[in-house]
């Protein structure tokens, strides 16, 4: 019988592949508290781009923190993006909406 010892060297590093399972959609309709991440995944974009974004005030601000960690509600996100409208607003009526800019809501004539 050989007892010999197999000796890894540096050029024979074992190497591991990271597996990234992604992360399930978010559902905005449950009233929950969203993480960064969270919040980017509903808006289809990136967590550091989501950061850059509060930060130069393009995107909501936190609602509060856990401790260090900011969160945002659900509803929050759901105002931005526009699935829920903050009043009635009636056909060729001028309003503002929830992102406070005026939208003319209406047929477009071309």
């Amino acid at each position: 019988m050989d007892n010999s010892v197999a000796v890894i060297t540096s050029t024979q590093k074992a190497t591991r592949k990271r597996v990234h399972t992604p992360r399930p959609p978010v559902d905005l309709k449950l009233d929950r508290r969203l993480t960064q991440a969270d919040c980017a995944i509903a808006l289809g974009i990136g967590k550091s781009t989501f950061r850059a974004g509060v930060v130069s005030g393009r995107y909501p601000a936190p609602d509060g923190r856990d401790g260090r960690i900011p969160y945002w509600l659900s509803r929050t996100i759901r105002r931005f993006i526009g699935l829920e409208s903050c009043s009635t607003v009636e056909q060729g009526s001028i309003a503002i909406n929830c992102n406070q800019s005026l939208a003319v809501v209406g047929e477009v004539s071309q």
